[in-house]
């Protein structure tokens, strides 16, 4: 899962800071109690449209070659954490793509 090296900088401090931004977002909630839960806690639910927006905020911090990478280490980490996946997929549709990465898991007419 190498977070250093090619692409030069730590991609795993990129990642977590980019999680980071979407816990100030509160892109994530606990059904069990009212407190800030963490990405990979059991119960987490993530708030798609506050992880897009949290994208957005963060999309010309990073180049593309970065976000690749960002991708790559939350779709790797997503078979431990589905939320990490979650958000490696949202960051290949809206930054890699140029997509609208909330209609991966939002119904059109739900919002």
């Amino acid at each position: 899962m190498g977070g250093r090296g090619a692409l030069g900088g730590n991609i795993f401090s990129k990642a977590e800071d980019l999680i980071r931004g979407m816990n100030k977002n509160n892109a994530f909630k606990n059904n069990i109690s009212s407190y800030q839960p963490h990405i990979s806690a059991y119960m987490t639910v993530p708030n798609y449209e506050k992880i897009a927006s949290t994208l957005d905020q963060f999309k010309d911090k990073y180049t593309k070659n970065e976000w690749k990478g960002i991708a790559k280490y939350l779709n790797d980490m997503g078979i431990l954490s589905p939320n990490k996946g979650i958000i490696g997929l949202m960051i290949e549709e809206s930054i890699l793509k140029g997509k609208s990465a909330i209609n991966l898991f939002v119904k059109k007419g739900s919002r």
